[in-house]
């Protein structure tokens, strides 16, 4: 006969304290992963359109760390923005999955930058921003046409009306996020907050 396991109340309290433990452990090399993403230097010669680059590391749905030659630097992704919420809302699960898709929208084809200018600007924490492109395909609105990112509308910027187009298909055929009803509010929500700061 089998022996039922018993579980005490300090079985049960060490079981708690381990897993407390390794969710800290977790969260700890998390953060410092992004952080010393975060610290590269920023690029110091034009980046030009059509220019190859080299992917170093995905920061998160919207952000990543690329090399060129032997210039680190960060970029992020003009016209989208992956939303992101804290605890285990809709848009935290949601959070991880976007990333997930831009890493594996990268995995494929030769990536280069496209601007829309001549050269890609840079914002104040010192990133590169413009469109990453894999092969002939716009990452960025391939993930906006899937619900795997939303159209970033503080700003204007180029290719806006096409990312729009995109992101209204998504969500008019539930892709993505767009399937999740908490999900829709929270980033209609945002759409509000981004459309009441650009006409500040």
């Amino acid at each position: 006969m089998s022996r039922r396991f018993d579980l005490t109340p300090t079985t049960a309290f060490w079981a708690f304290v381990g897993l407390l433990t390794a969710c800290g452990l977790y969260f700890t090399v998390e953060v410092v992963r992004y952080q010393s993403a975060r610290r590269v230097a920023p690029t110091q010669a034009p980046l030009r359109a059509g220019e190859p680059i080299e992917l170093v590391t995905v920061i998160d749905g919207d952000e990543l760390t690329a090399r060129r030659g032997d210039e680190a630097f960060v970029l992020r992704l003009l016209g989208v923005k992956c939303p992101m919420g804290d605890g285990d809302g809709a848009l935290a699960v949601h959070g991880r999955t976007c990333r997930d898709a831009l890493r594996g929208a990268l995995a494929s084809g030769t990536l280069t930058l496209d601007f829309d200018g001549e050269t890609g600007g840079v914002d104040r924490h010192g990133r590169v921003l413009g469109y990453v492109m894999a092969g002939r395909l716009d990452v960025g609105a391939a993930l906006v046409k899937r619900g795997a990112l939303v159209a970033y509308t503080a700003y204007p910027f180029g290719r806006e009306a096409a990312y729009l187009a995109a992101e209204a298909e998504a969500r008019a055929q539930g892709r993505g996020l767009w399937a999740d009803p908490q999900a829709v509010a929270q980033v209609d929500a945002l759409k509000l907050a981004w459309a009441s700061q650009r006409s500040e």
